[in-house]
């Protein structure tokens, strides 16, 4: 087959989902199974074939498993190998795999195998727990609810239906991820496949092919790692040359005819929260790979963190969009924002909009194992929109010198604010105080601005600053024949606030600017007091209406 028809194949099976390995051969790369974290550790322990073992006859091979006793069983897999004899060729055979005494399956091997170069998919998939890649039928199962701590013991038996199969049983591995309430935090990833790597892909396609696998591993933010562990189970009369995360690891010997496994202490490499790596080479003519467990302890903080928190920027226009950065420290796994307008995050540097004008208190709370701490700053983000000027004053009248304190009620979160007091003077204080010396009426102006434009209130003749009044009056008409209703009008200076008319028939009025009957014949005598804060003035005019 040519190399352009192999590249073709190759894009098919890549596309069904399923990626190969040696590109002559086939195989199936190692995949994640399981994951989690537990107390107690995962064990892993394998029987390795021999040579010794009889051939094209049944046998039976069994392995005991001794876990802790204390350990209580969170996940379990049993994984076995059988060789049938032939790398392609259809040599059939059974087998039987026990474990505690129930039977997990009993399997037809009876599928034959093509080379990918040949025009196979790489792999046979026999069903959802039994494969065959090249000379080795690989069978895996699900003991959770089987392994009990102590003794466990497992049981392969296989029997040829042909002269021709083989029957060797190459491995029978347990793996188990368990609890023992020690009290300990290990991370753990369970990788398996059944992946090839052949000289014939060297010879016939000019590839050196270099097997990996990935392993993500997700350590709480704020941990201690303490030790990482990697294992790797592998088939092949040769180990394999391996890399982690780039660092070369020794290999070992295999503890059986065909397969072994090696374990390393990888703590120096180990990437806490991202993806470790594992490369696989083979050494001599064939190699595979079965398994990878990689493990890693780590601790928790005793001490609680110390909530900080910075935001950018802190002030500006509605709708206004602050980036909150954490900045605590004792390494919190917890964040709980308030931010002041009713909502909040558990995010640990999170993005939020403040929609209206106004200033907002915000409030983390950091948390890890060892308890909770938390930070307020108050008012710390300032949301703005065009300001609305507005302003009181005390007192807004009196006697000269008056000395008046301006209030500014502006909305709108003004930075700045420009006065006008009405006599020439200004100021860019807040809230100023002003003294006016001369009496009068001043119209007073102020100008609130902020980032977002600028807004002016007036207000007329607001302060009123007197001396003491001179009081004056005119009327009309001044005579005439009764009844006759009079107009009086206030004419005096000083700028007066009362004022008590007493028209001579016996009646009076505190109006301004009053009207009145007369209804008898007579001349009358009208008199005027003006008061102001700085005192009293009267006016009287002798006989100033005759009514006839």
């Amino acid at each position: 087959m040519n190399r352009k028809l192999i590249l073709i194949l190759l894009t098919l099976i890549l596309s069904s989902g399923v990626c190969l390995a040696d590109n002559y051969v086939g195989g199936i790369p190692l995949t994640s199974v399981k994951s989690g974290t537990v107390s107690g550790g995962v064990y892993c322990d394998s029987y390795y074939g021999t040579g010794t073992q009889p051939v094209h006859t049944a046998k039976t091979i069994d392995k005991t498993f001794t876990l802790p006793s204390n350990a209580k069983v969170e996940w379990a897999m049993l994984l076995t190998s059988v060789y049938c004899g032939n790398m392609q060729s259809n040599y059939q055979g059974k087998a039987k795999v026990s474990f505690n005494g129930k039977v997990l399956g009993t399997e037809t091997l009876n599928v034959p195998f093509v080379f990918l170069a040949n025009g196979g998919k790489g792999y046979v998939k026999v069903n959802d727990h039994v494969d065959r890649v090249s000379s080795d039928y690989m069978m895996y199962y699900d003991v959770t609810s089987l392994v009990k701590s102590g003794g466990n013991k497992a049981t392969v038996y296989t029997e040829p239906s042909d002269d021709k199969f083989d029957g060797r049983i190459k491995l029978i591995t347990l793996v188990v991820a368990y609890n023992d309430n020690s009290g300990k935090k290990i991370w753990y990833q369970v990788n398996r496949g059944h992946d090839t790597d052949t000289y014939y892909n060297d010879n016939n396609l000019g590839e050196n092919y270099i097997g990996s696998t990935a392993l993500k591993a997700s350590l709480p933010a704020g941990s201690t790692l303490t030790s990482a562990k990697l294992t790797d189970v592998y088939m092949a009369s040769a180990d394999g040359s391996y890399t982690f995360n780039g660092k070369a690891l020794t290999s070992g010997t295999p503890q059986g005819t065909y397969c072994g496994s090696d374990s390393w202490n990888v703590k120096s490499s180990f990437k806490s929260t991202s993806t470790n790596t594992l490369t696989y080479d083979r050494t001599d003519a064939f190699y595979k790979n079965a398994l990878t467990i990689l493990t890693a302890e780590y601790k928790m903080s005793d001490k609680k963190p110390i909530a900080a928190f910075s935001a950018s920027p802190t002030s500006g226009k509605a709708p206004l969009t602050v980036a909150f950065t954490d900045k605590s420290t004792g390494s919190p796994t917890k964040w709980k924002w308030s931010f002041g307008d009713g909502t909040s995050s558990t995010s640990k540097n999170p993005k939020h909009k403040y929609s209206k004008a106004g200033k907002y208190t915000v409030k983390l709370t950091a948390t890890n194992a060892a308890g909770s701490n938390t930070v307020t700053k108050t008012n710390y983000i300032k949301v703005i929109t065009k300001p609305v000027a507005g302003f009181s004053a005390t007192p807004t009248s009196g006697k000269a010198p008056l000395t008046v304190a301006f209030t500014d009620k502006s909305t709108g979160l003004p930075a700045k604010w420009k006065w006008s007091f009405g006599d020439g003077t200004s100021s860019k204080a807040q809230n100023p105080k002003h003294k006016y010396s001369k009496a009068g009426k001043y119209t007073v102006k102020l100008t609130a601005t902020n980032a977002a434009g600028s807004n002016t209130v007036t207000k007329t003749n607001y302060i009123k600053v007197v001396t003491k009044p001179v009081a004056g009056f005119s009327a009309t008409p001044t005579s005439g024949k009764a009844p006759l209703t009079v107009a009086f009008t206030d004419k005096s200076t000083g700028l007066p606030a009362k004022w008590k008319w007493s028209f001579g028939d016996g009646t009076s009025s505190t109006t301004q600017n009053p009207k009145h009957k007369y209804s008898k014949a007579g001349k009358y005598t009208v008199k005027l007091t003006a008061t102001n804060a700085a005192g009293s003035n009267t006016v009287t005019k002798t006989n100033y209406i005759t009514v006839k």
